[in-house]
């Protein structure tokens, strides 16, 4: 197996990367339910609000883990 190959898999199942997909798959689940329970609430600050919300979910799992 390449070199690249080899790296490429370690990315894949390291569990920074897989930290960083499950804060994703959390706040598009939470941004989803925030939008139906109040249906104007982010309509201005979207982004900043995601955001804000996945960097708070991916330092805790940080700080949970290590």
């Amino acid at each position: 197996m390449p070199i690249h190959e080899s790296n490429f898999f370690g990315l894949l199942f390291s569990p920074l990367f897989l930290m960083v997909v499950i804060a994703l798959a959390i706040t598009s689940f939470a941004v989803r339910i925030i939008d139906r329970v109040i249906p104007y609430s982010m309509q201005h600050n979207e982004s900043l609000m995601s955001m804000l919300m996945f960097m708070g979910i991916l330092a805790s799992l940080v700080s949970i883990s290590f």
